[in-house]
């Protein structure tokens, strides 16, 4: 059964915005603004600061079911804060959750009561947005550009039962610098990218919750 939609039952507020940078490096110390530290994760594709980190020695269920939440997006502390208003924001928001929306419900999904799920979160992390001009204050959307020089695609997935965080996925957010107008492209791009990798954990969690369980080596009498 595909999943015909999805629906967000809310937006972060201005006041969620994290200033917060992203650093990376090898695996065992990649951490992100937004996820964390990585060190508990073992990566299953991708290279660099691109990829799916699954859960070291966790006991995952099948990802038969993924449930969207809301989307995020966290600002740059290179952006114009004072320009961006509550409304600005709201509508940058709920522009990636559209394309989320449109891009994952082409995704197989078991709705079925009985199916092992996960909450899917997904935020898109350092966004810099700055004001076109030089006038001060608060700015309408059209007002502002963005840019994507730091930027990543974040999302984890949490057992729907247990709320434990069994993956989490990492993917480049690179666009050229835009304006409005252009958000809807972005995120497109975005979306389709982040929809690749969440299909990619999805088989790896399916897999590792299918596996046979691995009996105890027997001692030595």
């Amino acid at each position: 059964m595909m999943l015909r939609a999805l629906k967000f039952p809310g937006i972060f507020t201005l006041a969620s915005i994290l200033l917060a940078g992203c650093s990376s490096g090898d695996d065992p110390d990649m951490t992100t603004s937004w996820l964390g530290p990585l060190h508990a994760y073992e990566r299953v594709s991708g290279a660099d600061d691109d990829g799916v980190f699954v859960l070291r020695d966790g006991k995952p269920v099948a990802a038969e079911r993924i449930i969207l939440a809301p989307a995020g997006i966290t600002v740059s502390v290179d952006s114009d804060l004072s320009s961006i208003t509550p409304r600005a924001y709201e509508r940058i928001c709920a522009a990636f959750a559209d394309a989320l929306v449109r891009e994952l419900s082409k995704q197989p999904n078991d709705t079925s009561a009985d199916s092992d799920a996960y909450i899917v979160r997904i935020a898109l992390t350092n966004l810099t947005a700055k004001r076109i001009g030089k006038d001060i204050g608060a700015a309408s959307l059209d007002d502002l550009k963005f840019s994507f020089e730091m930027s990543a695609i974040e999302a984890e997935f949490r057992n729907r039962r247990t709320n434990s965080r069994s993956a989490v996925i990492v993917a480049p957010a690179k666009a050229k610098e835009t304006t409005a107008s252009g958000l809807a492209d972005a995120f497109g791009t975005f979306a389709e990218r982040i929809s690749t990798r969440i299909a990619q954990a999805r088989a790896e969690l399916s897999k590792r919750a299918r596996a046979p369980a691995t009996l105890p080596a027997a001692k030595k009498k």
